[in-house]
């Protein structure tokens, strides 16, 4: 009796022991494969993942989430080596089955991008719209947003575009995907500028006997240039009784000079962002400054004295100029569109000619002008 009682202590311990050593032999593989997988990620060496998992092949009916890891990352790798069509494959596996809301949101995200650019808008808004991807902490909240406010863009549903693009500038933290919002945003932004429709950032405005553009431009501290832009008039004369869409927006500029970025934002919000040129050297003036004066084809006053006319090869000033109120520096326009996102002036902030042209015509005198590293 005692020897088969012995017999049996020691066969379970023999087997707790073999369980123990599978056990930590699963884990520990399981652990080299986390690393492995881990590296070739930080690598961004999709091809390794893609070849290490050559042996997981799509199983619709395989709930085990271990599994659908493997399918997540493999997809991932797909996604970023370029194989759309495959990686397509795995993306509806894991959103169909997996219980991490993590993947499921990324890939609902992908399939909806899949979608998108094969132009089956409906199929793609569904995806971007799942419950997962809704969720304002996943990964590709952003970018699903931004995509929707693409369709509606499409749709000249620019009013909600817009109103889905506002909150996402405050929120996103992938630079690529923010130059993205913020360049679609400007582009709505100038389209509802100068649409004829009143929106929420203007009024209709009857004219009076006596009216003049000028007189109501500095009124609503807008431009007479955006006044007869937005309503289509090739000439400042007016007519009493008539009615004319007035921006009452209060613009801003924001200058970075270690970005070489302009920003214009309206009543507080982000309006439109413009690649400038800075100053050499750091010499731009760091502070809050205002617009003073504003010229088309403008003279270059040169600081040894000499004065350079408009057209003149000297004169890169370009076809704008806005003066602020530190003598001899302003915003204007340029002839060398290379010197554009780089520290390359003698101290003003410099744009592209059509750029600044654009900013010329809705930015009025005093407007704020803050510069900053």
């Amino acid at each position: 009796m005692f020897n088969t009682i012995k017999k049996f202590f020691y066969f379970v311990l023999v087997v707790s022991l073999l369980g123990s050593l599978i056990w930590f032999y699963i884990q520990r593989k399981i652990a080299d494969e986390k690393s492995l997988i881990e590296e070739a990620f930080k690598n961004n060496d999709y091809s390794k993942i893609i070849e290490f998992y050559q042996d997981v092949k799509i199983s619709s009916k395989s709930k085990n989430q271990n599994y659908l890891r493997k399918c997540y990352q493999k997809a991932f790798a797909l996604q970023k080596y370029g194989n759309i069509e495959d990686a397509k494959k795995y993306w509806d596996l894991v959103t169909s089955n997996s219980d991490n809301e993590s993947y499921k949101s990324n890939a609902d995200f992908f399939i909806g991008q899949y979608y998108f650019n094969k132009s089956d808008f409906a199929e793609a808004e569904k995806y971007f719209n799942t419950p997962a991807l809704l969720n304002k902490t996943c990964e590709y909240y952003s970018h699903a947003q931004y995509y929707l406010a693409k369709i509606e863009y499409d749709k000249k549903d620019i009013d909600n575009s817009r109103k889905r693009l506002l909150p996402l500038i405050k929120i996103t933290k992938d630079s690529d995907i923010l130059k993205q919002i913020k360049a679609l945003l400007g582009t709505i932004n100038i389209e509802r500028l100068y649409t004829r429709r009143i929106t929420d950032n203007s009024i209709d405005y009857v004219i009076l006997n006596g009216d003049i553009l000028a007189n109501i431009a500095q009124n609503y501290n807008t431009t007479v240039e955006l006044i007869m832009k937005t309503n289509n008039y090739s000439s400042p004369v007016i007519r009493p009784n008539n009615h004319i869409k007035i921006v009452t927006s209060i613009f801003s500029i924001e200058v970075s000079k270690s970005k070489n970025i302009l920003t214009v934002y309206e009543n507080g919000d982000f309006f439109k962002e413009y690649v400038v040129g800075t100053g050499r050297d750091n010499v731009t003036p760091i502070g809050t400054f205002k617009i003073v004066t504003k010229q088309v084809d403008p003279t270059w006053y040169r600081h040894d004295g000499k004065i350079i006319q408009y057209g003149d090869p000297e004169n890169f000033l370009g076809t704008r100029w806005m003066s602020i109120n530190y003598p001899g520096y302003g915003i204007h326009g340029t002839w060398d569109d290379e010197s554009v996102g780089k520290q390359s002036s003698a101290g003003c902030i410099r744009l592209r000619n059509k750029e600044v042209e654009e900013l010329f015509l809705y930015i009025p005198i005093n407007t704020s002008v803050s510069i900053s590293e």
